[in-house]
């Protein structure tokens, strides 16, 4: 099934609550959407008194890693009709194709009272778009090229603005990366059979090398066992032997420079220093977090979890973690606590965290876990 006829399938839906708790679809609120997304965020980018969107796309359903459309959906309703206009093109075209968005939070990082647009995803840097009187301008924190999956934000350090942690995925997976020694991926139609494929390639020395065996090369392209007979032809091949400089060249090239999950400090005027978090929350992917004082010491703390169980079979399951607790000191430090004091054991294919609020006083954390029960625990 080719992208192109089920495209009308990935449009957009929104479900107004008529006040009884019931939802209904309104059809005609939304411009055609058909983007794959991953994150939806209301916030009033044009401060006029209503609730805009910002829809993160995910990827191009059957070509990954090419990004899919990511949408500014400016609230136009009035008289009891609700609409929402495309207006990406007018005030935020950077963010048309920003990249493989996982996540975003809306603040405002630079004080100047107009909400900001922070994005992170997958083989992306976080990107600040800072909203310019109603227009965005993109930055990029240096260095920050990664594997992105979740995002939030407080004043950590307590000096009036907005800093920001992200979870990425980790220091304890069989892909490594750093600025020097990216991690990259490869993707263009290289056996021109009319289907994108990819190589992903990491470094040994000065040297880059395919990550996937020559059985995986030759399956997706079996041309190269005339170039490459044998096995050790292939384990002495750099990515560029396989596939030729010209070639990688003209394809889509994407990179990770950190898997580190990061603290970034805001220094003033949106600038940020990064920092990596504990070693207790680089044992996997962080695919969530709730930030909130939950010892109630006044400073804020990070609750976060992940794993990631739906890797290839030749590469062992990202599943290392079992949720951490990170306490704040008000400084933008942190200290994770074993879950014997915590109380927080979150060890499943965890991909989303909730904080409910029982009544004034009582709070519940709700855990997600991807094809198991869900988990619940209470905030003493």
């Amino acid at each position: 099934m080719s992208f192109q006829k089920v495209q009308k399938e990935y449009q957009d839906q929104l479900y107004l609550n008529d006040g009884k708790g019931n939802y209904i679809t309104d059809e005609k609120a939304l411009p055609v959407t058909t983007s794959s997304g991953s994150c939806v965020k209301a916030f009033d980018f044009d401060k006029d008194g209503d609730l805009d969107l910002f829809v993160g796309g995910r990827q191009v359903p059957q070509q990954y890693p090419f990004p899919a459309q990511s949408y500014i959906l400016e609230n136009k309703s009035e008289k009891g009709i609700v609409k929402f206009v495309d207006v990406t093109d007018k005030f935020a075209p950077e963010l048309s194709k920003a990249g493989m968005i996982t996540d975003a939070i809306c603040a405002d990082i630079d004080n100047d009272s107009w909400p900001d647009l922070i994005v992170a995803g997958e083989w992306m840097p976080v990107c600040c778009y800072r909203n310019i009187y109603g227009k965005f301008s993109k930055t990029e924190i240096a260095g920050t090229k990664g594997w992105w999956f979740s995002i939030e934000g407080a004043d950590f350090d307590k000096d009036g603005d907005i800093d920001v942690v992200a979870g990425n995925l980790g220091l304890n997976f069989r892909y490594k990366a750093s600025l020097d020694k990216t991690f990259d991926v490869f993707a263009a139609d290289f056996d021109h059979d009319g289907k994108s494929d990819i190589a992903l390639s990491y470094y040994q020395g000065n040297k880059q090398y395919p990550v996937r065996s020559r059985s995986c090369f030759v399956t997706q392209n079996p041309g190269l066992t005339l170039r490459f007979p044998t096995v050790k032809s292939f384990a002495e091949a750099t990515i560029s032997d396989v596939y030729t400089r010209k070639v990688l060249k003209e394809s889509l090239h994407l990179q990770a420079e950190t898997f580190a999950s990061c603290y970034f400090e805001n220094t003033g005027n949106g600038e940020f220093v990064m920092r990596k978090l504990p070693n207790e929350a680089q044992l996997s992917s962080i695919n969530d977090m709730i930030i909130d004082d939950f010892d109630g010491d006044g400073h804020p703390d990070i609750l976060a979890a992940g794993n990631l169980y739906n890797v290839e079979v030749v590469t062992p399951r990202n599943d290392g973690g079992i949720g951490v607790f990170l306490k704040g000191d008000r400084k933008g430090h942190f200290i994770a606590l074993p879950y014997e004091s915590s109380g927080f054991f979150a060890p499943g294919d965890v991909k989303s965290l909730a904080l409910m609020h029982i009544n004034k006083k009582d709070k519940e954390v709700l855990v997600g876990n991807n094809n198991d029960r869900l988990q619940i625990f209470k905030v003493k």
